[in-house]
């Protein structure tokens, strides 16, 4: 059995099944989300049936909930949306009502709401969110 992370198993964090790279969802009242022993004998079983496909353990990794201090800006296509009048941060409401009004003009075009993670030298990373 292999496992995808170098920490400490922490009988408090979530883990996951992976099947070729794939979260492996229960067909009946099973859970998607296990402590690590758990998954870790679902993975053995399933290796031992399914000998052609590999079986990992992965922890769960929770995104932050969005905060009311935090900053968003919305992408079309992939190109941050940056206008004169408009700027690129915004509150999470403000991004929202912008990407509906995107995605009316433009139903063809893909629009994404990214959380803007700015560091201690004003360099400025995105991070998925929605």
């Amino acid at each position: 059995m292999e496992f995808n992370d170098d920490t400490f198993i922490n009988p408090n964090d979530d883990y996951f099944v992976l099947c070729d790279g794939e979260i492996v969802e229960p067909v009946n009242d099973g859970e998607t989300i296990n402590d690590y022993w758990i998954a870790s004998e679902i993975v053995n079983y399933l290796q031992a049936v399914c000998k052609d496909k590999v079986f990992t353990v992965e922890k769960v990794q929770y995104k932050p909930v969005p905060c009311a201090t935090d900053f968003y800006s919305v992408f079309l296509d992939g190109e941050l949306i940056d206008g004169e009048n408009v700027g690129f941060l915004h509150t999470l409401a403000f991004a929202e009502n912008l990407a509906d009004i995107l995605r009316t003009m433009n139903p063809s075009k893909f629009v994404l709401i990214q959380r803007a993670m700015i560091d201690t030298n004003n360099q400025i990373t995105y991070e998925n969110v929605m």
